[in-house]
């Protein structure tokens, strides 16, 4: 046969300010009804946290002595064991829950790589360097469309001029803006078809999404067979 498994409790006498741990149940009840453990002492199951009054504990009270009314003497007496289940209800169930904390930190973690990784690839970006030209003047003996796109200050939108040289003759139109300039490309590859080359050719302090997009946009007339090829070239121009 199994041994019974025997409950262990702490005491604290609060009068005499000691404490006895791993104290049997039956002794417990012992000292209660002799009188050496009062309902104002305190009791808490082995090795747990929260202390409990003894006379508030069910498994207790029906040990604690109490004095009859109809008795003349002062004798206490003590009452008829009770067998009851131990119920031991943690103070901090009746408080409101804190707020559950893990899916706002996960949130926070997410957010701060999003801005590390963004705030990274803008750094990268602004470090590109195009290559530099020398000088982006139209070449006498080549047929193409020569685009500039002019620095003028930080304050100032960039300008742009048109040069063309194909067998139709030379042109040039300068302080135009991005609208003006492709329109103006535009009006030119729809009258003749014999020019193979758009090349773009930028200051060296234009920002480098300005010139990306510039370039993005000249792909179309790739993109439609009216040139085989687009370069780019970022440089200061001689003036």
């Amino acid at each position: 046969m199994t041994a019974a498994k025997k409950y262990l409790f702490d005491v604290w006498l609060t009068q005499g300010k000691t404490v006895y741990r791993d104290v049997p149940y039956e002794v417990v009840t012992d000292w209660l009804q002799q009188g050496r453990l009062l309902g104002e002492d305190r009791i808490r199951p082995a090795r747990t946290e929260d202390w409990f009054l003894v006379e508030k504990v069910p498994a207790f009270a029906g040990f604690i002595p109490k004095d009859s009314p109809l008795r003349t003497d002062t004798q206490a007496e003590a009452m008829e064991p009770v067998e009851t289940g131990f119920h031991w209800r943690n103070p901090d169930e009746e408080e409101e829950s804190d707020p559950d904390m893990i899916p706002l930190i996960d949130v926070s973690l997410v957010l701060l790589i999003f801005f590390m990784m963004t705030s990274t690839v803008s750094v990268i970006v602004s470090r590109i360097k195009v290559p530099e030209i020398s000088d982006a003047q139209v070449t006498e003996n080549v047929k193409m469309i020569w685009i500039g796109i002019n620095y003028i200050s930080d304050d100032m939108p960039a300008r742009y001029s048109v040069n063309v040289n194909s067998d139709d003759g030379k042109t040039a139109e300068n302080d135009l803006n991005q609208e003006q300039a492709l329109n103006r490309v535009r009006e030119i590859l729809e009258r003749t078809s014999d020019i193979p080359e758009i090349r773009l050719a930028a200051h060296q302090q234009l920002s480098f999404e300005l010139i990306r997009d510039m370039a993005v946009l000249l792909e179309e007339f790739k993109a439609k067979g009216k040139v085989r090829v687009i370069k780019t070239e970022v440089g200061e121009r001689k003036r």
